[in-house]
């Protein structure tokens, strides 16, 4: 047993064969990169799956298919997105998605401009943000839900500065509630802020239905 204040054991992977060899996380991620580049896509959730065996979310439940979908996953926030520089940024979203983030901005071309008010890391983040709420609307189905609540930011008044406040359209969504089926796309289009889109969605069964 470790005592206290004895440092962590390094963290090992198998490579087969028996052994395991301490991890060098630069190396795993180069290699989980170049199976998603020849679209080897159970390779690159098997390198993530055991680096990250402890880890919570998708990583640790990725399968290849949630992978592939979010490599195609086209949030209306980024519609002004060259499709090159969108195939950048789902590649990006598909690495953090697999552990190997949470900068989504190391694995974009160097000096890469997303075209839009919001940086490459803010993009990244829409491209994920936009799987799963359509993931969790799916679920939400699934188990008899059938309105959505948009809950915006934390009031203007409360926040530090202008950069951390809602934009109006986002503004104009909080506390709104809509049938599951009719529930707008997170993040919200015709957000404006340059973090993008922060809206979150709760789940509700309206009984009256």
């Amino acid at each position: 047993m470790r005592k206290t204040g004895e440092p962590n054991p390094p963290r090992t992977v198998n490579r087969g064969g028996g052994g395991r060899t301490p991890v060098n996380y630069e190396r795993e991620a180069q290699l989980a990169a170049a199976a998603l580049r020849r679209g080897d896509l159970a390779e690159a959730v098997r390198i993530s799956n055991g680096i990250f065996p402890d880890a919570t979310g998708m990583v640790l439940s990725a399968r290849d298919e949630e992978i592939a979908a979010l490599l195609v996953t086209r949030p209306r926030i980024l519609a002004m997105v060259s499709d090159e520089n969108l195939r950048a940024l789902q590649f990006a979203a598909a690495m953090c998605a697999l552990g190997f983030g949470p900068s989504g901005m190391r694995f974009l071309p160097p000096d890469f401009k997303s075209g839009v008010a919001m940086d490459g890391d803010a993009a990244v983040r829409m491209v994920v943000f936009c799987f799963r709420h359509h993931q969790e609307i799916e679920n939400a189905k699934r188990f008899g839900f059938n309105q959505v609540k948009i809950i915006g930011v934390t009031p203007a008044s409360t926040l530090p500065s202008a950069r951390w406040q809602a934009c109006a359209s986002c503004a104009g969504f909080h506390n709104t509630r809509w049938p599951i089926d009719d529930c707008p796309e997170l993040p919200l289009a015709a957000c404006t802020q340059k973090l993008g889109c922060r809206c979150v969605t709760v789940v509700e069964r309206d009984r009256r239905t």
